[in-house]
């Protein structure tokens, strides 16, 4: 399975996500790919080649696109089959602003990281 994860400090949390990928995905492990900014992935229709995506709302102010942009930028590319989307957030009420800027409800990986909030992220989905 493709993760693309856009973080800007993801070396931060790369261990919990290697973690995550030994006790759930032995067999066949993640592939995951970081992005420190939304123009460091390039090419947005790219996305159609992950099966996750996973979105900081604050990615850095270097960032041309917000986590908010760069998920209503997927979703509006309109694509045959788009990537599960996941928000990686450390805000307490990401689902009213999700909900106030039209967005659906996608699970929330809320930091400071735990195993427990990835698999639940991942089980949202029933990709476990």
């Amino acid at each position: 399975m493709k993760i693309a994860i856009f973080e800007n400090e993801y070396s931060h949390f790369k261990t919990i996500f290697d973690g995550f990928n030994l006790i759930y995905f032995t067999k066949s492990p993640l592939d995951i790919k970081d992005f420190k900014s939304s123009q460091d992935f390039g090419d947005l229709s790219r996305v159609k080649d992950y099966d996750v995506i996973i979105v900081d709302i604050d990615l850095t102010p270097a960032s041309e696109m917000d986590g908010y942009q760069l998920i209503t930028a997927v979703v509006n590319l309109k694509l045959a089959k788009t990537p599960h989307i996941m928000v990686l957030t450390g805000h307490h009420s990401m689902k009213e602003q999700l909900k106030e800027r039209n967005l659906p409800e996608y699970p929330i990986i809320s930091k400071p990281l735990s195993l427990k909030a990835i698999k639940s992220a991942f089980e949202f989905y029933r990709l476990l």
